[in-house]
């Protein structure tokens, strides 16, 4: 996640933003949508979104109409989506929607947002975990 290209991603912020994600995401993906509406509903989350032009042509004006609303001052940039493609190909995506957790896991496919909060607040406490038995050790 720390190596994620962030500034190519769509950012929104709920609550005090504190667990973070990454989103890989075409927009004319049905299960896509149904991911987004789900996270629409958790509260302390910062969302990435990468956007991806990834089931045909058809998703390209898509993706840059979004991109264009979401990130006004660069609407013009669409090379970001062909970043993005590269970035999603690096990173072995096999289908969209992928989530990557702050601490590195990943998650393939819709959750409901029930969901994604216990899998967002388990990676919290592994987190958190790691770190007190990292600290007892010498």
């Amino acid at each position: 996640f720390a190596t994620l290209p962030l500034q190519d991603a769509v950012k929104m912020v709920k609550g005090d933003g504190s667990r973070q994600l990454a989103v890989f995401s075409d927009p004319r993906c049905p299960y896509c949508r149904t991911l987004d509406e789900e996270l629409a509903k958790l509260d302390n989350v910062t969302v990435y979104t990468f956007l991806l032009p990834w089931l045909g042509p058809e998703s390209r004006p898509v993706a840059e109409a979004l991109w264009a609303q979401a990130v006004p001052d660069r609407a013009k940039e669409t090379a970001v989506l062909d970043r993005n493609l590269r970035l999603a190909s690096q990173l072995g995506l096999r289908g969209t929607p992928m989530l990557i957790a702050s601490d590195g896991r990943v998650s393939e496919g819709a959750r409901s947002a029930e969901a994604l909060d216990a899998w967002l607040t388990l990676g919290t406490r592994e987190v958190s975990l790691r770190t007190s038995v990292n600290k007892e050790q010498p």
